[in-house]
């Protein structure tokens, strides 16, 4: 159905449907990049609840959540206890991470941290957070962004942007038909490259990083990075150049961080690494599977909107094909 018209409506309805074909005729309804770009940055919005759980604001805490009640949201109560923390309550097909986290961290400006934490609703506790505000104590002030460096809990991991439109890449990621499919409109509609990461937190983390080598091995790949999405630690003064708006807001529930990371990755004395573990329930919030797999083409064609002329001017490391 390419080239069909229809309402942001009618296209949000096709987005959100659990029915892969609805995705496919979401994608072939479109011509232009930009037309793409239009409507995800007209998509509205679910309603976003505030609620404040008082504490020491040196580290303020966001924590995005579908139910402020639920035990995820409780769980990360007693977690961050002592803290000041603001919990964005928000569900529904319009659902928008990135829009929940920035009304979340203009809220927790207003107490004048010195750090601003966006943290999922689904992490484990493992050291205290008296361990964090002492590491974070030693950091140099022209940081803007911080990881945690260590062996267990969730550490920082590598982030790779590389030619997608290589059939190599979509045999080692294994793509269902649909996404087969999808990957060619979306291809069609300026995506080349895309971000594949090396999360060691995934129980198939051996197998993906021997797919992760034999790409960077025979592509090679434009830029490699840090990124840390589950537990992103900001200097508050870089959130208050934005005004909290921290992260793009057109992206839908994906990418948003990588857009984040990899601006970041560009300057070594904008970030640095501590130690300090917490753990992670892998997902437990937004899940995985086929469906966000398609969802996430959007934020591609976004994403290379936004940086394909710059990659392409990057030069390739690596790379035998």
């Amino acid at each position: 159905m390419p080239g069909l018209v229809m309402s942001n409506d009618e296209l949000n309805k096709l987005y959100t449907s659990t029915d892969p074909e609805d995705l496919l005729k979401f994608y072939g309804s479109f011509k232009l990049q930009e037309e793409v770009v239009a409507w995800m940055k007209a998509r509205p919005s679910e309603n976003m609840n505030l609620y404040e759980q008082e504490g020491n604001s040196k580290i303020s805490v966001v924590i995005p959540t579908a139910d402020i009640n639920g035990k995820l949201a409780n769980d990360s109560k007693t977690m961050f206890s002592g803290v000041y923390t603001v919990f964005v309550e928000s569900k529904g097909p319009n659902f928008n991470f990135a829009r929940s986290c920035n009304l979340g961290i203009a809220k927790a400006l207003e107490r004048n941290p010195e750090w601003v934490i966006v943290a999922n609703d689904d992490l484990r506790k493992i050291d205290g957070l008296d361990v964090l505000s002492h590491a974070l104590d030693g950091v140099d002030r022209n940081v803007k962004m911080v990881y945690t460096k260590h062996t267990h809990g969730i550490p920082a991991f590598n982030c790779m942007l590389v030619n997608s439109t290589n059939p190599l890449v979509g045999l080692l990621m294994r793509r269902t038909n649909a996404e087969k499919r999808a990957n060619q409109l979306a291809k069609q509609l300026g995506v080349k490259y895309a971000a594949y990461t090396l999360d060691p937190l995934r129980q198939e983390s051996r197998f993906e990083e021997q797919k992760m080598r034999l790409i960077a091995t025979l592509l090679g790949y434009r830029r490699k990075f840090v990124m840390q999405g589950p537990f992103t630690i900001l200097r508050a003064d870089f959130a208050r150049q934005s005004g909290g708006k921290v992260y793009d807001e057109a992206y839908i529930n994906s990418y948003e961080d990588i857009d984040l990371f990899y601006n970041i990755s560009k300057s070594h004395k904008d970030y640095a690494f501590i130690t300090f573990k917490i753990g992670h329930k892998d997902s437990a919030s937004l899940g995985k599977g086929e469906m966000n797999n398609l969802r996430a083409i959007a934020n591609k064609i976004y994403f290379n909107y936004k940086y394909r002329k710059e990659l392409d001017a990057v030069k390739l490391h690596g790379g035998v094909l």
